[in-house]
């Protein structure tokens, strides 16, 4: 059984973000628009979950893009830091 984490509306434009999901690496691979860096840590973590919980998934990558002028690039914090990097203790 799949379990619908996000459902998809295009409005035509390009979304600013957008989180790659890489399962079953190399052969699948979704993209989801996102409206922040926040956002896409919160989808991650819901597609790590479901990941986790599907016997059927046996490899997976994730990442964060942001629509540039010349098109989408990974997207790093301030600091250098991807989507899936550890955020740094206070």
């Amino acid at each position: 059984m799949a379990t619908l984490i996000r459902e998809s509306r295009t409005t035509g434009a390009q979304p600013r973000y957008q989180v790659w999901h890489a399962f079953n690496i190399p052969n699948n691979m979704d993209f989801y628009a996102v409206e922040s860096p926040e956002e896409a840590r919160t989808l991650i973590s819901e597609l790590v979950r479901a990941d986790l919980a599907s016997p059927f998934i046996s490899s997976n990558a994730f990442g964060l893009e942001e629509l540039e002028e010349d098109g989408y690039h990974e997207w790093y914090d301030e600091e250098g830091r991807s989507i899936t990097d550890e955020p740094d203790e206070d």
